[in-house]
């Protein structure tokens, strides 16, 4: 409710100081060339769109991290987009009413999304 009423699409969770998902998607944050996506636990969505991003970055070589995420790394992440079955990927364009990056959606965002496009069509 708090980010509707700021005017954003959708809110970013942390539990316990760290960043576990959007309210309905899984997040990825680039950082230093590196897609960064919190690890599976109780406290995450399982998504399916979720898996299948993981496992096509690793298939087609791009430097993929399953850790901790932390609010901070969120914040300065190079790029930052999110999955979902509904949405696909999505690249976020702001956190916190600041930029992500340059604002734009993000090189290693659109080879993902490009992956994504053409695992559904196979």
């Amino acid at each position: 409710n708090q980010a509707s009423a700021q005017g954003a699409n959708d809110a970013v969770l942390v539990k316990d100081g760290e960043v576990t998902e959007a309210t309905s998607a899984n997040i990825f944050a680039v950082i230093a060339g590196v897609i960064v996506t919190p690890p599976k636990t109780t406290s995450l969505l399982h998504g399916i769109t979720r898996d299948v991003v993981v496992e096509l970055a690793r298939e087609h070589g791009l430097p993929i991290e399953e850790r901790c995420l932390l609010p901070t790394e969120l914040a300065s992440a190079d790029e930052v987009f999110i999955s979902s079955s509904t949405m696909e990927t999505w690249p976020v364009g702001l956190i916190d009413g600041n930029p992500v990056g340059n604002g734009e959606p993000g090189l290693i965002w659109q080879k993902v999304d490009d992956l994504f496009q053409t695992f559904k069509l196979t």
